[in-house]
């Protein structure tokens, strides 16, 4: 089944702006992990909030959420298999402790409390807090704000999780713990879908599958070999391929015999080493 489709997608903010998305397509499988990069401008969190009915529905095209056409109807009720992580954890938090903020999606949901705890439990477990429930927000790193803004959204039981720029204001300490909690999700639950909105390319290396926007329009998709090969493509947009691809292709130039296979940073250190 298709997690998302999105088919000849656009919009503007106003008649006098050019489109933010422009004609786009893409579809994402259940289980994959996708991403979408491009750097500023390129219609990347637009689309986020798109997908999400966050700019109502005066666009072209159609999206698609689990086979149900998103409009003013549907939305509602598919709200629920969506979980949104957006970029600046600081303006996700409304509790004043860890577990108030993990409760308050399923307070609304209006979830008895005497089964809310289990499902706090877990989900606080699951990223590594279950031992800051009740310590206040302001005294976490980045990396831990995110990872309970991330148990929020999963406590409410999404399909699709849509991490937007999730990682950019985090410290490589922080996005090393984001990326390892989100492979350690996957492997969890292979039916959870996340499609992964980032301008980093050594991020967008580890997904099953990439798709590069310019300008609100697709301009390249395929796996990360696929479309990290195309430094050229890559370079008139100003993206570059992730560094472990630029050293294998250097050693490739330079004659080194290194499969087309190895670009990740650890299977190439690994190589080497032999």
């Amino acid at each position: 089944m298709k997690a998302l489709e999105v088919e000849h997608l656009g919009f503007s903010y106003s008649q006098d702006e050019p489109k933010a998305v422009s004609d786009l397509s893409f579809s994402i499988e259940e289980g994959s992990y996708v991403s979408l990069i491009g750097h500023n401008g390129s219609g990347k969190s637009t689309l986020a909030k798109l997908i999400s009915g966050l700019l109502g529905f005066s666009y072209e095209g159609k999206v698609s959420l689990f086979g149900t056409l998103l409009d003013k109807k549907s939305i509602v009720k598919a709200r629920k298999d969506i979980g949104l992580v957006f970029q600046n954890p600081d303006n996700q938090f409304v509790g004043s402790t860890v577990e108030e903020d993990i409760a308050f999606g399923l307070e609304n949901r209006g979830i008895k409390r005497e089964e809310m705890q289990a499902i706090i439990d877990e989900f606080a477990r699951e990223v590594g807090m279950i031992d800051y429930l009740k310590k206040s927000p302001e005294g976490l790193s980045g990396g831990q704000k995110q990872r309970v803004a991330i148990a929020g959204v999963l406590a409410m039981g999404p399909r699709l999780l849509i991490l937007d720029e999730a990682t950019s204001m985090l410290d490589p300490t922080g996005k090393r713990e984001i990326l390892s909690l989100v492979h350690r999700l996957r492997e969890k639950d292979p039916s959870l879908s996340i499609l992964s909105i980032t301008h980093d390319v050594e991020e967008a290396a580890n997904s099953d599958y990439v798709i590069v926007l310019n300008e609100g329009k697709k301009v390249l998709e395929g796996t990360p070999r696929e479309v990290f090969k195309e430094r050229e493509l890559l370079g008139e947009i100003h993206l570059d391929a992730p560094f472990a691809y630029r050293l294998a292709n250097a050693l490739r130039e330079l004659g080194m015999e290194i499969p087309s296979e190895i670009n990740d940073e650890e299977g190439l250190a690994r190589y080497l080493c032999r």
